[in-house]
């Protein structure tokens, strides 16, 4: 199966650098152990590969022994990490206009990550997806991730005392839920079918006295051209980035991803066609690599699975992918969890 190149800005290793010195370890020898050079993390322009990214959290966490690195990592996260982002970010008027930044820009700082801001009521929800594409998950990821969310509106803010409503976790009930509960200061639950943070509406939308949103404007256009420069990457990509939002909601139609790029069906369908692919097999890929994601989860259920993957029941989930796998969801599972136990360890 192809695939496409997903990368992190090195800010975020940075970030865990920091928390490996905290906690006595090497942190160089360890990003030479993954053939990262530590002398080029400091440069903007520098990325780290998703699966050296992977493989970096589950080393670190093996050897440092701390099942809440991510948080640890996240302390270290200062909107000047983000460069021209973070300062777009510290520049908003509000902390909505502020996450609306993020996720507009994100893929400067990881094209991993899907993100989305949603409100009902006086809740705004944002969303975080992490594109495995079908490998396993660290969950330090998603640690790192909102956590690091949290301590980049506090410093907006500029009030080390703001909380979130709520978090919700994919991952299992820490040991230390401490370290958790001292971070967020809110109400967490865990072993959740999405990642997400809610925040109230009043937070979101006070004006922050520091914001100016002109010299805001000024850093998105600078962001803008970065963005343009990344783009290089293919169409396809991209179509993935808006049919992983979407998922959820059901199959995506082609009308709604065209409009997504203000295109038509007929251009969408082109586009696709020039770099020798499809509408219906960017769709299979991205679905297939998500499920193997999500059954890799202890206590997802095919009833979830298929919901989070746009399919209408469990057993045309089920059928699609036999057709991929050759084997059922349930077999598929099984299986992967018996290589996995027996998965050589990392060095």
């Amino acid at each position: 199966m192809k695939s496409c190149e997903y990368s992190d800005n090195s800010c975020i290793v940075l970030s865990i650098v920091k928390a490996l010195d905290e906690v006595g370890l090497d942190s160089r020898e360890i990003l030479q152990h993954l053939d990262i050079d530590p002398n080029l993390l400091g440069a903007g322009d520098c990325r780290v590969s998703q699966e050296q990214m992977t493989t970096l959290w589950k080393l670190a966490e093996k050897r440092s022994g701390d099942e809440s690195l991510g948080l640890r990592a996240a302390r270290h996260v200062r909107l000047a990490n983000l460069q021209i982002v973070g300062y777009a970010m510290h520049c908003s008027g509000t902390l909505e206009r502020a996450l609306q930044r993020l996720i507009r820009f994100r893929r400067l700082v990881s094209d991993a990550g899907i993100m989305d801001l949603s409100q009902s009521g006086n809740l705004y929800r944002f969303c975080l997806i992490l594109d495995t594409q079908g490998g396993e998950i660290a969950y330090q990821s998603y640690d790192f991730c909102i956590a690091s969310l949290v301590v980049l509106l506090r410093e907006i803010a500029g009030d080390t005392a703001f909380t979130p409503y709520k978090i919700c976790l994919e991952r299992a009930q820490p040991e230390n839920i401490e370290q958790y509960q001292d971070l967020f200061q809110c109400k967490i639950e865990y072993e959740q079918p999405q990642t997400c943070i809610y925040l109230n509406r009043s937070q979101l939308q006070q004006p922050i006295p520091t914001g100016n949103e002109h010299l805001a404007a000024q850093l998105d256009d600078i962001a803008e051209k970065q963005i343009n420069q990344l783009d290089r990457v293919s169409f396809k990509h991209q179509v993935r980035t808006v049919l992983n939002t979407h998922l959820h909601e059901g199959e995506p139609s082609k009308s709604l991803v065209a409009q997504a790029f203000r295109i038509s069906n007929r251009t969408l369908l082109r586009r696709l066609r020039e770099e020798c692919t499809t509408y219906q097999e960017v769709l299979n890929e991205l679905r297939e690599e998500m499920a193997c994601s999500y059954l890799r989860r202890p206590g997802m259920t095919l009833d979830k699975t298929s919901t989070l993957l746009g399919f209408s029941d469990v057993s045309t989930f089920s059928r699609a992918f036999k057709n991929w796998t050759g084997k059922s969801p349930s077999l598929w599972r099984e299986q992967s969890s018996m290589t996995k136990n027996f998965q050589p360890k990392l060095a």
